[in-house]
Formats: structure tokens, sequence, C-alpha cells
């Protein structure tokens, strides 16, 4: 979408007022409020280290103003993955340890202390392996993209980055 003029930025984006958000409902949202309802609704369960929750939280802030711009469902879900990023660092590393690891080399490691599960030995297992789809999605964003996604696939990604960090911290 080109640059909004100001008489335009507050007003909803075609695309997102028009697409499905929420796969169960198949319809798109009917205001904004039903949007932010689902988006809320993407919350971490408890249990992540507070940076991890601001990281993530950044990241649902960024999916709410995707519905004045369609454009932001990208960075909404680089952030979210960043989350992810930052939860398996803090897994790893705990708060305060390095932070030159790559997400590839936290995820290698993280394997080797059986904090995930071993990366299977066939191509197909290695290809399902979520963590390494995660990655794959996660450098592909990172390393700039001008695709566009529908913004059903947003909120699957926000779905699995939860469910992922809730795998690293387990509630207590």
């Amino acid at each position: 979408m080109p640059f909004r003029t100001s008489d335009q930025m507050l007003c909803p984006d075609p695309i997102t007022s028009s697409g499905i958000i929420d796969e169960a409902k198949r319809r798109p949202p009917a205001d904004m409020s039903e949007y932010h309802a689902i988006v809320a609704g993407l919350a971490l369960a408890a249990g992540a280290p507070a940076d991890v929750e601001v990281c993530y939280d950044r990241a649902r802030s960024i999916l709410l103003y995707a519905w004045l711009d369609y454009d932001l469902f990208i960075p909404a879900q680089t952030q979210a993955l960043s989350a992810v990023e930052l939860a398996l660092h803090h897994r790893v590393h705990g708060n305060g340890g390095p932070t030159s690891s790559t997400m590839g080399k936290l995820i290698i490691k993280a394997r080797e202390d059986t904090v995930l599960p071993a990366l299977g030995k066939s191509v197909e297992e290695r290809r399902g392996d979520l963590y390494e789809r995660l990655l794959d999605m996660r450098n592909g964003l990172a390393h700039g993209t001008a695709d566009r996604v529908p913004p059903s696939q947003t909120v699957d990604v926000f779905q699995i980055c939860c469910a992922v960090i809730a795998d690293l911290y387990p509630q207590c």
C-alpha cells in the first residue's frame, strides 16, 4: 500500500478490515473492537521472563496497528519471532548471558541441552521440524521482504510463537 496521507492514516486499511483474521469465524472482523479482541486473545501464558513478555507485547501492538495498515502484518510476525528468539536465549543462556548467538545457534544449543527435541534424522523429519520452520521464517523476514501475507497466517504465527514460548517456560 502506498504511504498514506494525513486524512487517511486513521482509517481502517481496506485489506485488513475485509480479510479473514480468525479462520474459525470465516469472516472479517465486524469492527475495530472485534479485531482488538482477536489480538488481545493472542496473549502469552504466564511464566515467560518479563522482557520476553515486553518483546511479544510489542509484536501484538504492531499487529493492532495492522488494522490501519495491512503492511504491518510482516513486522508484527518478525517481532513475534524475535520474542521466540529472546525466549530461547534466556532458556539457553539465562538472563544476561551472551547476546551474540543467532537463532540457529540457540536452537542447536537448546537441542544439545535437551530443552528442545532432537532434530530428526530423515529429510522428512527435518523438513517438518517446527523450530527449523520458525528459523527459516524468521530468517526470511529478517533479511527483508516485500511479501504480503493473509492476516490469518499472521494469527497462526502468533499462536505458534505463544505455544513455543509456553513450552520453553511451562507454568509452575
